[in-house]
C-alpha cells in the first residue's frame, strides 16, 4: 500500500510539474478571468516613453512590395494610463510629411487627427473613422490603439501553445453595436502569451462573421523586466480577402526618451 500511495504521490508531482513549466504556475493560471488577461495585456507596453523608426512593407497577393518609412513617438498621458502617439511618415515622397497623432482615453473615446501635405490641413476623425485602412495598410486604425476592457464582452476559450509558446486564447465581442460598427468587427480572437502577457496573434471577423484578417507578431523585446514592459519589435497583418498584407518592423527602438508634450499637440501635427 506504501508503495502504491508513493507511485501515485510521485505521478501527481510530475504532472504538476509539467504543467507548471508549460503554462507557469496552476493557481495563478486557474485564478485569473478573461478580463483580468485583457486587462494586463493591455498594460503591457505601457512605458513613460519610447521612439522607434518604421518600416512598412505593403505586400500584394503577387508579392509585389511598397516600402513606406516613418518615426514613431510614445508618451504617457499625465494619468499614467493613457497613450499619445505621433507617427511621421519620412518616405517616399508620395506620403512623406503625413503626420497621425493618437490620444487614447481608457474611459473616453480616442481622438485621432491626421495632417495631409497635400490638403496642408490637419483632420480630426470620427469613431466611424476607426475601421478605415491606417494609410493605406492592411491596419485599420482599430487595430494600432489599445482596445478598451470595457467595450467588449470577453471569454477564455482555452489555453495552447502556438509556435512553441504557452498561450490563453480569448474571444472579444463587442457589447453593443455601436462598438461592432465603428471597430468593424464582429468578434475578435487572441493568442496573449502566459508568461508575459503579449498579444502574438489575433484573428479579427468582419460584421457577417466570416475570417477577415489575421494579425501575427513574430519578434518582441523586453524593455523593462522589473515591470514586466515588452514592446512588439515585429508584426503582420494578413487580410484573407484580398490576400494583402502589411508587415512592420520597429527599428532603433529608444525607451525612456525626454519627449515634450507639446510634440503631442493638434494644433503643432502640421510642423516638421
Amino acid at each position: 500500500m506504501k508503495n502504491n500511495n508513493a507511485i501515485v504521490q510521485f505521478l501527481v508531482f510530475i504532472f504538476c510539474s509539467s504543467f507548471t513549466l508549460a503554462f507557469g504556475s496552476p493557481a495563478s493560471a486557474m485564478e485569473l478571468t478573461a478580463d483580468e488577461i485583457v486587462q494586463k495585456s493591455n498594460k503591457v507596453d505601457k512605458i513613460p516613453s519610447w521612439s522607434s523608426k518604421n518600416t512598412m512593407r505593403l505586400i500584394s497577393r503577387g508579392g509585389s512590395e511598397r516600402i513606406r518609412e516613418s518615426v514613431n513617438y510614445n508618451k504617457l498621458d499625465k494619468n499614467g494610463h493613457d497613450t499619445m502617439r505621433l507617427i511621421r511618415f519620412t518616405s517616399p515622397a508620395d506620403i512623406k510629411g503625413t503626420n497621425i497623432l493618437i490620444h487614447e482615453h481608457s474611459d473616453g473615446s480616442d481622438d485621432i487627427w491626421t495632417y495631409l501635405p497635400s490638403m496642408k490641413k490637419v483632420r480630426r476623425l470620427v469613431a466611424g473613422n476607426k475601421k478605415d485602412s491606417f494609410v493605406g495598410t492592411d491596419f485599420s486604425y482599430t487595430d494600432i490603439i489599445t482596445p478598451k476592457v470595457q467595450d467588449y464582452s470577453h471569454t477564455l476559450l482555452r489555453r495552447e501553445s502556438l509556435n512553441g509558446i504557452p498561450c490563453f486564447v480569448i474571444e472579444s465581442i463587442p457589447r453593443t453595436e455601436e462598438v461592432k460598427k465603428n471597430t468593424g468587427y464582429a468578434k475578435t480572437v487572441t493568442w496573449i502569451r502566459i508568461d508575459n502577457f503579449v498579444r502574438i496573434k489575433s484573428e479579427m471577423y468582419d460584421p457577417s462573421g466570416m475570417l477577415y484578417k489575421i494579425m501575427q507578431v513574430s519578434s518582441v523585446k523586453e524593455v523593462d523586466r522589473q515591470r514586466g514592459k515588452w514592446l512588439v519589435e515585429k508584426v503582420e497583418m494578413r487580410n484573407i480577402e484580398t490576400g494583402h498584407s502589411t508587415i512592420i518592423t520597429f527599428n532603433n527602438i529608444k525607451v525612456g526618451e525626454a519627449l515634450d508634450h507639446k510634440l503631442f499637440l493638434p494644433n503643432r501635427l502640421d510642423q516638421e
